[in-house]
């Protein structure tokens, strides 16, 4: 029997009867068809290389200060320009009159200012026409100042007066004669007062300076062209009207004087004191 061992082998035509493989050859490859490789054995395998790490850029090395010793400072620094906000120009010089400007002065204490109608119109629109300005003393009003508990003038301290909520305008005129009696365009004074509504006649008789049941008030009313016409009146032995709130008289807020819908001219009244 021959000997077949180390021959190789094929499913198809059986144990491959050739001659045996160099020996030297035991590092070659083996072909299943053709047997093993009778070349020269390949290359030797190489490692493999290591990967390629990417390259950054080192960081700055810190800066290095020399020591500081004393009195001198070896600390090398670096110049800044620093822009500061420039000051506004300044303002030019305030010219000084040369004349002074004459201001108006108020009236002395004590005193209500009175105002100047010359021919009054019917039905005034737009703001009255201030003409002269006599002086009267308060002492002749002395509904014009509020008289406290302790007969001082005003509110007392930690006090506040509630003012009532409907007013009337009113403009009291006083002239040597009844004023429908009067020429034709006369100028006449009156004072604005700004009454509330609900004051009797007698209160507003009173805070006029006048005895109530001593005095007369009527009602008159401009008539253009400095003409004047007799309403309303309401005399001081007429105790029943006497007490009687104004306003029940038609004496209320609607005598205001604006243009509103509404609203009527202002109430006009000659008093004579009793």
């Amino acid at each position: 029997m021959s000997n077949f061992s180390g021959m190789g082998f094929n499913p198809t035509y059986g144990r491959d009867t050739g001659p045996m493989p160099n020996q030297q050859t035991n590092n070659s490859g083996i072909n299943p068809v053709r047997g093993r490789d009778m070349g020269s054995a390949p290359p030797p395998r190489q490692p493999a290389a290591a990967p390629t790490v990417p390259a950054f850029a080192a960081p700055a090395a810190p800066p290095v200060f020399a020591p500081a010793t004393v009195g001198v400072s070896t600390i090398p620094y670096t110049t800044y320009t620093i822009y500061l906000p420039q000051a506004p120009p300044a303002a030019p010089p305030m010219l000084q009159p040369t004349t002074p400007v004459p201001f108006a002065q108020p009236p002395p204490v004590g005193t209500q200012q009175l105002a100047t109608v010359d021919n009054p119109p019917l039905s005034p629109v737009g703001p009255r026409q201030l003409q002269r300005a006599p002086i009267a003393t308060v002492s002749a009003m002395p509904g014009l100042n509020l008289h406290n508990a302790v007969g001082s003038v005003g509110c007392e301290r930690d006090y506040s007066y509630l003012f009532p909520s409907e007013h009337i305008k009113i403009h009291v005129i006083n002239p040597a004669r009844p004023p429908w009696m009067m020429a034709n365009n006369e100028p006449v004074s009156y004072v604005g007062l700004y009454v509330p509504a609900n004051l009797t006649v007698r209160d507003l008789l009173e805070g006029m300076g006048a005895v109530a049941h001593r005095s007369i008030v009527r009602e008159v009313t401009p008539g253009g062209s400095g003409r004047w016409f007799a309403g309303l009146e309401i005399r001081g032995d007429d105790t029943v009207n006497l007490d009687k709130k104004i306003k029940e008289f038609g004496w209320d807020a609607t005598r205001s004087g604006n243009t509103h819908v509404g609203d009527r001219d202002v109430l006009w009244l000659y008093v004579i004191k009793g």
